[in-house]
């Protein structure tokens, strides 16, 4: 395979950034802050959450070892699994509430994903995470920070997906 000169940011790496680094770090962070809180309703309301894309938390949890070969020096291109004591740690601040995700796999800019049943099964990333934890969420929230809007086409999938009313209202 042909070097790719601006290869520094290829998926492999990045996602093995999050196992490695940002998601122990965030865990880390989370139960040295909240720990030194007491333990008042006041105080519960200013605990540490980290959020974190559902499509990374389902890899974490859920991970299969990979090797993408990409030609790209800077990235080593395998896929590391993080251990089972690393999955329990997850486990455990999920449970506590130290890491939260919104609804939406990722930011995304619907209009551009092509296949509903694609959009849909992206739907269905966040809703699997919640059943493993046993959580309800009252409101729903689709975070789409980086892409401004929905494209009228999502709207449907939305409301199949059981996004909230308000927010699809918006979007009209």
């Amino acid at each position: 395979m042909r070097f790719v000169g601006f290869c520094r940011g290829f998926a492999t790496k990045i996602i093995q950034e999050y196992f490695d680094d940002f998601i122990p770090l965030a865990i880390s962070l989370a139960a040295e802050i909240n720990s030194e809180l007491d333990t008042s309703a006041a105080a519960a309301d200013g605990r540490f959450a980290y959020t974190i894309h559902p499509w990374i938390a389902s890899l974490y949890v859920d991970c299969v070892e990979w090797y993408v070969q990409d030609g790209c020096p800077l990235n080593p291109g395998k896929l590391r699994c993080p251990s089972g004591a690393q999955v329990a740690a997850f486990d455990a601040a999920v449970r506590r509430g130290d890491l939260l995700w919104a609804d939406s796999p990722m930011n995304l800019n619907s209009g551009v994903v092509g296949e509903p049943s694609m959009f849909e099964g992206m739907l269905d990333i966040a809703g699997a995470l919640n059943e493993r934890y046993n959580l309800t969420k009252a409101a729903r929230v689709w975070s789409n920070v980086d892409v401004p809007g929905f494209a009228r086409s999502s709207i449907p999938l939305l409301k199949r997906g059981g996004e909230p009313p308000s927010l699809l209202e918006t979007c009209v």
